[in-house]
């Protein structure tokens, strides 16, 4: 899966809200699935690619994959707009895409 992560989201504290698009792209990764990534600060995210729509996306506040995480089920789309409101102002700075 292709993710592009963002420094600035939606502006919404919903985080699937259709809104302004995401700007200040951080960094694109290419992932495989079941492994952590470390990241720089990001607010929202946009993922592309083969057989996206097959488990769920965890972006985490912490390094490691740890602490506080919002899970995304894959089926319901492929972005995220806002987990700087999700997490009380703080930024994700880690995610995984875990599949079966």
């Amino acid at each position: 899966m292709i993710v592009q992560l963002f420094r600035a989201g939606s502006g919404y504290w919903e985080p699937l809200a259709i809104g302004r698009t995401p700007s200040q792209p951080q960094s694109t990764f290419d992932i495989i699935p079941n492994r952590c990534y470390a990241s720089p600060e990001f607010a929202a995210v946009t993922m592309g690619g083969k057989n996206i729509n097959k488990g769920a996306f965890l972006a985490c506040r912490e390094e490691n994959c740890g602490g506080i995480c919002y899970v995304h089920d894959m089926s319901v789309g492929n972005s995220i707009n806002e987990f700087y409101y999700i997490f009380g102002h703080r930024f994700a700075v880690s995610c995984i895409w875990i599949t079966s």
